[in-house]
């Protein structure tokens, strides 16, 4: 016992990870205290994990014209509360711990000018797309998609931060958007069904995308897409549950009252 105990003296002040389990503490596994090696393999984990900094992550939001509220605000917050500004203040500390660090990117073309939404405030972008900052993620909100064409720098700049991104999301109309950039062509897809429908009877509908209509959101490659406006929400749960995970997906979830609806296609 005494050398379980040398082991787990560990300099606190330092924000050196563990390596590993120490290899007496491995070891230590007597039949007659199952229950205290069961309690101290989790305090040194614990110890560990408390120890490491978190995760930074960079998520862009790419806002067009008349976008719709909750396909940005519904996504961010979720997103956020899983996120060190949220669950590092009020989870506890497994929680905390397992949070990463999101810095978020509000990006226009109009920047530095207010972006108007479907309703409620408006926007104040942080950046422009030339200045945009290397991002991990990026989010694109639906916008009414009849009349919402890409410009050729925002096509230029989706294109760019499609290779750059581990994934690029879209909210409702979203993808229909994208579909503009030539980034779906053969991707599993989903999008509001009013509007696919819409475009469908006016013969209309963007070519190449592999449209799933039955489903509320899709992951396909780097390429998440749901379907209208709430199921932004459900895509956003699913992005905690696979980049922070499961724990913290239940955390979110349990706190947010929100129960997401696993309509869903990996």
């Amino acid at each position: 016992m005494r050398g379980v105990h040398l082991q787990l003296c560990l300099n606190l002040s330092s924000a050196e990870p563990l390596k590993e389990i120490p290899p007496l503490l491995r070891a230590y596994n007597p039949p007659q205290y199952p229950l205290l090696r069961t309690l101290l393999l989790r305090t040194l984990l614990l110890i560990t994990t408390l120890t490491m900094a978190p995760k930074k992550i960079s998520f862009g939001v790419l806002f067009l014209p008349s976008y719709q509220a909750l396909d940005a605000v519904g996504p961010i917050d979720l997103i956020t509360m899983g996120s060190s500004t949220f669950a590092g203040q009020f989870g506890s500390d497994e929680i905390k711990a397992l949070a990463p660090e999101i810095t978020w990117h509000y990006i226009s073309s109009s920047y530095p000018s207010v972006m108007k939404a479907s309703s409620g405030p408006g926007t104040v972008p942080t950046t422009s797309l030339a200045d945009c900052p290397k991002l991990d993620y990026l989010l694109l909100p639906g916008a009414p998609p009849d009349i919402t064409y890409l410009t050729k720098e925002e096509i230029e700049f989706l294109v760019q931060k499609a290779e750059e991104v581990d994934a690029l999301l879209t909210v409702c109309t979203g993808s229909l958007i994208l579909s503009q950039t030539g980034l779906l062509k053969g991707v599993k897809a989903c999008t509001n069904k009013g509007s696919l429908g819409n475009l469908a009877a006016k013969g209309k509908v963007p070519k190449g995308v592999l449209w799933m209509r039955d489903r509320r959101w899709v992951v396909d490659g780097k390429y998440w897409s749901s379907s209208g406006i709430t199921a932004g929400m459900d895509l956003a749960v699913q992005w905690i549950r696979r980049v922070v995970g499961e724990e913290m997906w239940q955390w979110v979830t349990e706190t947010a009252e929100y129960s997401p609806i696993e309509m869903g296609l990996t």
